[in-house]
Protein backbone atom coordinates (compact mmCIF):
# COMPACT_ATOMS: atom_id res chain seq x y z
CA UNK A 1 0.00 0.00 0.00
CA UNK A 2 1.23 3.44 -0.94
CA UNK A 3 -0.28 6.77 0.12
CA UNK A 4 0.24 9.94 -1.90
CA UNK A 5 -0.91 13.43 -0.95
CA UNK A 6 -1.02 16.62 -2.94
CA UNK A 7 -0.76 19.46 -0.45
CA UNK A 8 -0.85 22.20 -3.09
CA UNK A 9 -3.65 24.01 -4.87
CA UNK A 10 -2.42 22.78 -8.27
CA UNK A 11 -2.74 19.31 -9.82
CA UNK A 12 0.43 17.26 -9.38
CA UNK A 13 1.60 14.50 -11.68
CA UNK A 14 3.55 11.75 -9.92
CA UNK A 15 5.51 8.88 -11.41
CA UNK A 16 5.44 5.84 -9.15
CA UNK A 17 8.17 3.21 -9.47
CA UNK A 18 8.88 -0.06 -7.73
CA UNK A 19 5.32 -1.26 -7.20
CA UNK A 20 3.53 -4.25 -8.72
CA UNK A 21 2.03 -4.33 -12.19
CA UNK A 22 -1.61 -4.54 -11.11
CA UNK A 23 -2.55 -1.63 -8.89
CA UNK A 24 -5.84 -0.24 -7.65
CA UNK A 25 -6.31 3.42 -6.73
CA UNK A 26 -8.78 5.10 -4.40
CA UNK A 27 -8.71 8.87 -4.23
CA UNK A 28 -10.22 11.44 -1.89
CA UNK A 29 -10.56 14.89 -3.45
CA UNK A 30 -12.81 17.95 -3.49
CA UNK A 31 -15.42 16.28 -5.72
CA UNK A 32 -16.05 13.33 -3.40
CA UNK A 33 -15.08 14.69 0.05
CA UNK A 34 -18.68 15.54 1.00
CA UNK A 35 -19.86 12.04 0.17
CA UNK A 36 -16.94 10.52 2.08
CA UNK A 37 -17.85 12.62 5.11
CA UNK A 38 -21.61 12.17 5.10
CA UNK A 39 -21.89 8.69 3.56
CA UNK A 40 -18.63 6.86 4.39
CA UNK A 41 -20.06 3.39 3.72
CA UNK A 42 -21.19 4.40 0.24
CA UNK A 43 -17.85 6.09 -0.43
CA UNK A 44 -15.92 2.96 0.58
CA UNK A 45 -18.24 0.75 -1.48
CA UNK A 46 -17.30 2.50 -4.72
CA UNK A 47 -14.98 0.40 -6.86
CA UNK A 48 -11.32 1.32 -7.01
CA UNK A 49 -9.80 2.45 -10.31
CA UNK A 50 -6.94 0.71 -12.03
CA UNK A 51 -3.64 2.52 -12.23
CA UNK A 52 -2.59 2.18 -15.85
CA UNK A 53 1.13 2.65 -16.15
CA UNK A 54 3.20 4.33 -13.47
CA UNK A 55 1.88 7.91 -13.56
CA UNK A 56 -0.95 9.34 -11.52
CA UNK A 57 -2.29 12.90 -11.44
CA UNK A 58 -3.55 14.10 -8.09
CA UNK A 59 -6.04 16.97 -8.05
CA UNK A 60 -5.40 19.84 -5.63
CA UNK A 61 -5.36 18.71 -1.98
CA UNK A 62 -6.12 15.10 -2.94
CA UNK A 63 -5.06 11.92 -1.19
CA UNK A 64 -4.54 8.72 -3.18
CA UNK A 65 -4.20 5.18 -1.85
CA UNK A 66 -2.57 2.71 -4.22
CA UNK A 67 -2.89 -0.98 -3.44
CA UNK A 68 -0.76 -3.48 -5.35
CA UNK A 69 -2.58 -6.68 -6.17
CA UNK A 70 0.45 -8.49 -7.55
Amino acid sequence: RLLLANMTNEPQRVQVKGIGRRNLVRMLHADNAEMATHEPEAFRAQPASRLDGSTITLPPYAIARIDSTA
